[in-house]
């Protein structure tokens, strides 16, 4: 299950990695449901299952995930203008205005976010109208119905998913709290894998660049017993019971999210016994030792508890 219909068109090598988590082979048909707000991007991903030669059981739900049902509104790039804006820049005599115009507004086009602007909108909006010579307004607002985890596994009579992919330009923590919930309530079985897009510095404003809804979903996570394997601009996490239970998963995530400490070197396997108390809670370790958190303004990478404090 992805939001934003991600896992469509694993054109990218880490979605092509989450796929081979699923526990389907090579003669069954891939099934999952997409979920996407914006028309303009639902109706190319209807065409590219339509034309896929391969098996598929997918559906695409025209919507947003969140974390209540009821309708909302989203931001988005206005209909139509990359298109008309192309056919204006066409006659520009810069091909490096026409460029960076095209490059923005395919940006844009991926910051459709709910119930407020992306942080990033207006200064990307910025960018095209001043290369393009416009003053045109190209923001958009449209009414969107809100799904929760539940309503979109209940519209198709699933029990579950075994692979979550989550990018939803703010909106991640909402859905995965709509997750825990069901979960937690026996109604669907926990996602085996799960990724999400970890931006806090561009969604909280304590200024240390740790947000602290991600933070505390972190935390849920792990109480549920999921292991944080991997934390860059993106989380990913797997359900250890699960893994525990299957050594085709337990091989996938030994092979693609063993981690080395960057400053001893030591490995740290996921399907390590040691893994939960060695990893670490929430993203503490991830942030580099405390010595290097307090000179250090990036991630520098995963070190292990003997390191943290040296």
């Amino acid at each position: 299950m992805g939001t934003y219909g991600t896992f469509v068109e694993p054109t990218q090598y880490w979605l092509q990695i989450l796929l081979e988590a699923c526990s389907k082979d090579c003669s069954e048909s891939l099934r999952g449901i997409g979920v996407d707000p914006v028309e303009e991007t639902l109706g190319p991903l209807e065409q590219v299952l339509a034309q896929s030669q391969e098996k598929s059981e997918v559906s695409l739900l025209f919507g947003a995930a969140g974390e209540t049902s009821g309708e909302q509104t989203v931001f988005c790039l206005k209909r139509g203008v990359r298109l008309r804006l192309r056919k204006v820049m066409e006659k520009h005599p810069s091909e490096y205005a026409r460029v960076v115009v095209d490059m923005h507004l395919a940006y844009l086009e991926n910051m459709s976010a709910i119930g407020g602007l992306h942080p990033d909108f207006k200064q990307n909006e910025r960018k095209v109208k001043k290369s393009a010579g416009i003053d045109e307004c190209l923001i958009e607002q449209r009414p969107v119905h809100i799904y929760t985890f539940e309503d979109i596994l209940k519209m198709h009579n699933a029990s579950g998913c075994e692979v979550l992919i989550i990018d939803a330009e703010g909106s991640d923590c909402a859905i995965l709290r709509s997750m825990i919930q069901s979960c937690e309530r026996g109604f669907f079985s926990w996602p085996q894998v799960i990724r999400f897009e970890t931006r806090g510095s561009l969604y909280c404003s304590n200024g240390d660049g740790v947000c602290e809804e991600e933070e505390d979903v972190l935390f849920k996570l792990q109480q549920h017993h999921y292991l944080l394997v991997e934390l860059w601009g993106d989380a990913t996490l797997v359900h250890q019971p699960a893994l525990s239970a299957c050594h085709r998963l337990a091989a996938w995530a030994d092979a693609y999210f063993m981690l080395r400490c960057y400053v001893c070197s030591r490995d740290l396997r996921p399907s390590s016994a040691s893994f939960t108390t060695e990893c670490g809670q929430g993203s503490v370790q991830w942030r580099g030792t405390l010595r290097d958190q307090g000179t250090l303004r990036w991630c520098v990478g995963w070190c292990c508890s003997t390191c943290l404090t040296a």
